[in-house]
């Protein structure tokens, strides 16, 4: 076994970057606990532990120079931490399957590559949150990083979607600060979708940001008593 620093990993570290913009945005509105234990794991993970044969450690390094510097450990002197990177042979395909459905409930944060001699782009969709891919020996570094990526946006779209649950569109709400709040929070995960490679199905459907604006002076005029009287009655009850 051995891990490695996220700093190998940027598609993860963006991932982590816009869930800590989201957590800024929506402060207003997130009530403690955010997360469960393994999510605020992995959000604050320092260190990607990888999993693999002694051989297939050895043969990732010499094809992956920005990994010469593994650090390798023995399993029982430490324990599993989130998220983590499972490399095993594509001949071992049938054995993850049969582990994965073993699973009593959802395992946040692990990631399964499949090294195969050839390169497979075929897309596999996580089963109980375990994400698996195929990749050549010397892909590994780039493969993981998007297995990371795609764990810590399902995170992302988990505290994402409880907003999109509980308060619908922006616009539906009376209270002007959730408002605005609801805005920025689904704006900032839009654009972090579009910076990233998640695949489209693993993708939060964002509730469409419109503005509606006034007709006429009396329409603006309105809606500005409206919005003063909303401020006025939330300082109120503070």
């Amino acid at each position: 076994m051995a891990e490695c620093g996220t700093d190998l990993f940027p598609s993860f570290r963006h991932g982590c970057a816009a869930i800590q913009g989201i957590l800024t945005r929506g402060k207003s509105i997130f009530y403690e606990p955010v997360f469960n234990e393994t999510e605020s794991e992995m959000l604050n993970q320092e260190r990607i532990q990888l999993y693999s044969t002694s051989s297939l450690i050895d043969e990732t390094k010499s094809f992956n120079q920005q990994l010469e510097k593994l650090i390798e450990f023995i399993l029982k002197k430490r324990t599993i931490s989130f998220p983590a990177v499972v490399i095993v042979s594509e001949g071992h395909r049938n054995k993850i399957e049969q582990w994965i459905s073993s699973l009593d409930d959802d395992v946040s944060g692990i990631c399964v590559l499949l090294v195969s001699k050839e390169q497979d782009t075929t897309y596999i969709a996580p089963r109980l949150s375990v994400f698996q891919s195929t990749t050549t020996i010397s892909d590994i570094k780039v493969a993981a990083d998007d297995l990371l990526e795609r764990a810590i946006f399902a995170v992302l779209k988990s505290i994402v979607g409880n907003c999109v649950n509980k308060f619908g569109q922006p616009t539906h709400t009376l209270n002007i600060e959730n408002e605005n709040t609801l805005q920025s929070i689904y704006a900032y995960a839009g654009s972090a979708y579009k910076r990233s490679e998640v695949p489209l199905p693993e993708r939060l459907t964002l509730p469409e940001i419109t503005y509606n604006y006034p007709k006429t002076i009396i329409d603006v005029c309105r809606n500005m008593i409206i919005r003063i009287q909303q401020r006025l009655s939330a300082d109120y009850f503070k």
